[in-house]
């Protein structure tokens, strides 16, 4: 299990401490650059499961309510996870398909507000992004495509190694943090991501090298080697 990383070992860097309740994540700390120049701030984020044992919510430690809150369908999968400035009003939404046990689509809408703020019914549901996903045997995604609405398509091809990835639990566990770490979702490590701008018809390639400890897990990485200094505890 990660018990830390940072993204940049230059003072611009974030770093991460996580903190478990046996093999349950439920506190990250990050200390990152204060935004208005003053040093460095810390965040600290709780997480809480249901009487499942799946995720329930991701909030700051303050006790205000939660930032996100996830739901789960029938089958047990994630459906959706929605993030709030306050409760009851919502900033995003997150919503997840599911084929032969693995996230097939993900589509995120965002909140336009017009009026007052304080109002729900002022809160209209707008979709913002759809990302389709296709896996190999391995269970690693080797390809998504990423729909920006209204037009703006990009088709993104992974390539990975054969040691384990560090972070596949707890991003399915999320359903994935973002767009464009969906790779993270995946059995083994990226190490070469290919963007295709479809109407541009423009090429990008980003690669990331990895060393590893003796239990074949990486050490550094991922995504042009930003993640940098993983340190894990054992199971």
């Amino acid at each position: 299990m990660i018990s830390s990383y940072v993204t940049d070992t230059t003072s611009g860097g974030y770093h991460y401490n996580f903190k478990y309740d046996g093999k349950k994540l439920v506190e990250i700390r990050a200390s990152h650059p204060d935004p208005f120049g003053f040093g460095r701030v810390e965040d600290v984020m709780n997480i809480s499961y249901n009487a499942d044992n799946k995720l329930n919510s991701i909030g700051n430690a303050s006790g205000e309510n939660p930032a996100t809150r996830f739901n789960y369908g029938a089958d047990g999968n994630l459906s959706t996870k929605i993030s709030y400035s306050r409760m009851p009003f919502p900033m995003s939404k997150t919503e997840f398909e599911w084929k032969d046990g693995r996230i097939s689509r993900v589509k995120r809408s965002d909140y336009e507000v017009k009026g007052s703020p304080d109002k729900i019914e002022n809160y209209t549901e707008k979709l913002t992004l759809v990302l389709d996903l296709e896996y190999d045997e391995k269970g690693n995604v080797i390809y998504v495509k990423r729909t920006a609405y209204p037009d703006i398509v990009t088709e993104i091809r992974y390539d990975y190694d054969s040691h384990p990835n560090p972070n596949k639990t707890w991003h399915e566990l999320q359903g994935g943090s973002s767009s464009e770490f969906m790779y993270l979702l995946s059995t083994n490590n990226m190490t070469r991501a290919s963007y295709l701008f479809v109407k541009e018809q423009f090429r990008e390639v980003h690669d990331s090298h990895y060393q590893y400890n003796d239990k074949s897990y990486p050490l550094n990485g991922a995504f042009n080697n930003r993640m940098l200094e993983i340190q894990y505890q054992c199971r």
